[in-house]
């Protein structure tokens, strides 16, 4: 459950379903909500029967692998981290 937050995503990567309890959440997720990837309540009321759905329909699999775009692999990571490292490196006198 989240306000509005990237978190949202980190949840997908690791097969977590999500419920958005916030307006400007329902905007920023809403076509993962249209999907059926994360779920969306305006109230108590709702998120009850939105948490429901996430459960029922939150295939953990099939969450990891729409999660697994949102963030670089550990590999392109470590390339990254070493090339920022190369620059500090060549920056010093």
């Amino acid at each position: 459950m989240t306000f509005d937050s990237t978190c949202a995503y980190e949840g997908l990567a690791f097969g977590k379903p999500t419920v958005i309890i916030d307006p400007s959440g329902r905007k920023n997720y809403q076509e993962l909500i249209d999907r059926g990837d994360m779920w969306y309540s305006a109230d108590s009321q709702e998120f009850k029967k939105a948490a429901e759905l996430a459960l029922r329909d939150g295939e953990p699999s099939r969450l990891r692998k729409l999660g697994a775009g949102f963030f670089a692999s550990s590999e392109a990571t470590e390339r990254s981290i070493a090339a920022v490292c190369d620059i500090v490196k060549s920056l010093q006198p």
